[in-house]
């Protein structure tokens, strides 16, 4: 990647924010511009609060239209400015390099649009189940561009480590931070919470952090014996990085095939096996320890920023 600039369209958990700051510290222009709520508080270069109506879409793009002119590299996160990506071909006649990058629900259970694959340069997705839903059939995989995964980014300093909590062994602060409840399967470790508080051996104090700024989420997360982050997706997400970074235990449903391939050092359960695995580590504190260091070792070989910057554009 040469010196080229670069506008981050959209965001989803602070990743195009984490990228940016990496790029800007590489040298490069680099710019985000957000349209929906800043719900977290991560911030950008530009934000304007515009709903999905038609409407607001043409205004959408018209502000990046205007904003776009001084950038080589668009990159899209979730979606780009109108519907149905009508806008993509106008990108290519403005001579800018398309980045298409997947978190989710943009594109879980949905076809992907011709559009992209004829005019994108690079289509990213941030967890590797995802790349089942970018390919529709066996003739896609003769794509010039191929679909990558590009783990989440996240910058790994002193902060990150884990503090020390004095507290009695047998109290338990558990978090979760869930940015959607159903497809977290935030019920489910609720119930199986309060079934863990009639164990009276153990002292539970539960942490819901929905709707929270950033920067308390990350000290809740500090206070911790153990993250929960979901039940249902196949994979772990920014709660997780996140938690793992600080040295934490996490407890996530990992695809089976994507846990054998990947061997994430993630306490692995499912909506049923969710209550032994909160007993398996409230009781073991060696456990956690184990998990905690595991996990912040293979996210700073895997998902630290500098390292995930660089897969980019290739």
């Amino acid at each position: 990647m040469d010196n080229e600039s670069i506008l981050h369209i959209g965001s989803c958990a602070g990743v195009s924010q984490t990228i940016c700051r990496q790029q800007r510290k590489d040298g490069h222009e680099s710019d985000v511009v957000l349209f929906d709520p800043d719900r977290y508080h991560y911030g950008s270069s530009w934000h304007y609060n515009l709903s999905y109506s038609i409407p607001d879409r043409f205004k959408k793009f018209k502000k990046i239209y205007d904003i776009a002119t001084d950038y080589d590299i668009l990159h899209f996160h979730y979606s780009t400015a109108l519907p149905y990506h009508l806008d993509l071909p106008l990108w290519v006649l403005k001579k800018k390099t398309i980045v298409m990058h997947f978190h989710g629900s943009d594109i879980r259970n949905k076809k992907l649009s011709p559009l992209i694959k004829r005019y994108a340069d690079y289509i990213y997705v941030s967890t590797p189940d995802l790349l089942s839903y970018v390919y529709s059939s066996k003739k896609d995989e003769v794509w010039e561009n191929l679909p990558r995964y590009i783990p989440n980014p996240i910058l790994i300093n002193d902060n990150n480590k884990q503090k020390s909590n004095e507290k009695a062994e047998w109290e338990i602060d558990i978090a979760h931070a869930p940015s959607n409840f159903k497809s977290k399967g935030t019920d489910t470790i609720k119930k199986a919470v309060n079934e863990l508080r009639k164990n009276p051996n153990l002292r539970i104090n539960f942490w819901l952090m929905n709707g929270f700024p950033h920067s308390d989420v990350i000290k809740t997360f500090q206070r911790a014996d153990i993250i929960i982050d979901q039940l249902k997706i196949g994979w772990y997400g920014m709660t997780a990085i996140e938690a793992m970074s600080l040295g934490k235990p996490v407890m996530c449903y990992i695809q089976p095939d994507l846990y054998v391939q990947c061997k994430p050092p993630i306490y692995n359960i499912t909506e049923k096996s969710i209550y032994n695995g909160l007993i398996d580590l409230s009781t073991n504190p060696t456990l956690r320890s184990y998990y905690g260091m595991a996990g912040r070792g293979y996210i700073k070989k895997y998902h630290e920023v500098s390292k995930v910057v660089k897969l980019l554009y290739q």
